[in-house]
């Protein structure tokens, strides 16, 4: 297992996985606060900051070094508060538990 804060390029070297799970925040507002879905590598860059690359990206450059996990999932949690804090909000909180049991049904279903 291998847990990273922040995607790096560095990491593309660590893919050669079965299944990579890939977990985010995003302003977005899911209908059930949070989306899981399955993600394939995309090379496209939508910024010009470490913030562009998102997990397509790394799985492009994974697979270009020849490091593609067999299956890759992102679990997203639509988030309120993007301050430099450590702590969900509780209403992040109890997103991030209901995305937890979703992804534990999901994951014995696939």
């Amino acid at each position: 297992m291998y847990l990273e804060h922040q995607l790096l390029p560095e990491l593309a070297e660590e893919l050669d996985v079965d299944v990579a799970i890939f977990c985010d925040a995003d302003t977005q507002a899911y209908e059930e606060g949070f989306s899981i879905r399955e993600v394939s590598p995309n090379p496209r860059l939508y910024g010009f900051n470490i913030h562009s690359m998102g997990p397509e990206w790394l799985l492009a450059l994974a697979a270009q070094v020849g490091r593609e996990p067999k299956k890759a999932v992102l679990i997203t949690i639509s988030g309120e508060r993007f301050d430099f804090s450590n702590t969900p909000t509780p209403a992040c909180l109890e997103r991030i538990e209901r995305a937890e049991k979703a992804f534990h049904d999901y994951w014995t279903q696939n």
